[in-house]
């Protein structure tokens, strides 16, 4: 389990939204992501499509702030928080 907030902007509304304190192997991210901004304790692996393994694998955010922004035309559907 990660302690923080995971903060993301939705794709289907455009607004903002966030996981608190997530937990979990692969989390799937409602209304998927564009934005993240990472400020839990752990970081984050962001995958494009579940299941998340090697082949949808897209980055790593670090913890405590970090940020990703994807172009307008991938989404984010899921996230892996893992221990470094």
């Amino acid at each position: 389990m990660a302690s923080g907030t995971f903060k993301y902007t939705r794709v289907d509304t455009g607004q903002p939204d966030s996981l608190t304190d997530p937990s979990g192997t692969c989390i799937n991210i409602p209304g998927e992501a564009r934005s993240v901004d990472n400020f839990t304790d752990q970081p984050a692996t962001l995958y494009a499509a579940i299941p998340c393994d090697d082949t949808h694998e897209l980055t790593v955010v670090d913890a405590n702030g970090g940020h990703w922004t994807w172009d307008e035309s991938a989404t984010l559907a899921a996230i892996r928080l893992t221990i470094a």
